[in-house]
């Protein structure tokens, strides 16, 4: 038996209100490792999402290559199980992979609003571009690290911006329930796309962004810490990175004391592929 929740984010100046399915216990975990990854990368049926010939169930950086044939062949200074071509902080312990999730079928562990479907080459995409769609990984998190590849970002109304990324929206805590941060990336007609990062603070937006180029699928890096807006600001997050064939782009701004956070896969007058996720959580 399933439980509705209703979650109200203000993201944007735009008030999004969606209802999501929480699992019970027990109906599911959100990994979905050895579930049908990148058909580029099966390896005789075994999922292997970044095709670096290291199996998802055992691979310590599953969206990207470091397999045998690459430079840091599932290297990990700290020892902490998060390989280093993937750890937000490579010399200390303290993180461990949270989520993989291929994208290939609609997991029990995620929520949607919008319009979304399974990709016909893999991942999930949402195809309505006329409002938003969020689809909600429902573990909560304290201090997540989030990994996204996407591609395809598309708009029909040049009126409007198109967004496409990640979303933590805080939960619990003193902070305002509509807190979170984004990392996105919006398309911007003639003048190439561009990387956003921005946090909502007691009703109140602080966006920040740069121009990026490129081209091809992107890769998302956000560290999300969720914050608690009493505590004075904690300098050190966070932080969104894209990767693109290239170009790349990286912005950052002081954040506050972590709350319990959601993860969410956002578009905003868009349509979008999102591929495949990772989430690391950084342990106290």
């Amino acid at each position: 038996m399933r439980s509705l929740v209703m979650v109200v984010a203000l993201l944007g100046g735009c008030d999004l209100v969606f209802k999501v399915n929480v699992p019970a216990a027990g109906d599911g975990g959100g990994s979905d490792m050895g579930q049908g990854g990148d058909t580029t990368g099966d390896m005789g049926g075994v999922a292997d999402f970044d095709g670096d010939t290291i199996p998802d169930a055992t691979d310590n950086c599953p969206l990207d290559r470091n397999g045998p044939n690459d430079l840091d062949n599932q290297a990990d200074f700290d020892g902490d199980g998060v390989g280093d071509d993937c750890d937000p902080d490579k010399d200390h312990p303290r993180e461990h992979l949270a989520v993989f999730d291929p994208l290939n079928v609609m997991s029990a562990s995620w929520g949607f609003a919008g319009v979304w479907s399974v990709a016909p080459n893999g991942g999930f995409v949402q195809s309505d571009e006329t409002s938003f769609g969020l689809a909600l990984h429902e573990t909560m998190f304290k201090n997540p690290f989030i990994e996204l590849k996407l591609r395809d970002i598309g708009g029909a109304d040049a009126g409007v911006a198109h967004h496409a990324g990640a979303f933590a929206i805080t939960r619990g805590g003193s902070a305002n329930p509509s807190d979170g941060v984004a990392c996105v990336v919006t398309l911007d007609r003639g003048q190439g796309d561009e990387l956003l990062l921005f946090r909502r603070v007691a009703n109140g937006d602080s966006p920040t962004s740069a121009a990026v180029g490129g081209s091809g699928d992107i890769e998302l890096r956000f560290s999300s810490v969720e914050f608690d807006h009493l505590v004075p600001a904690n300098p050190l997050g966070p932080h969104c990175d894209m990767i693109r064939n290239d170009a790349n782009g990286m912005l950052g701004f002081g954040l506050q004391q972590p709350v319990t956070a959601q993860i969410g896969l956002w578009t905003d007058h868009a349509s979008a592929t999102f591929l495949g996720v990772m989430i690391v959580e950084v342990d106290p």
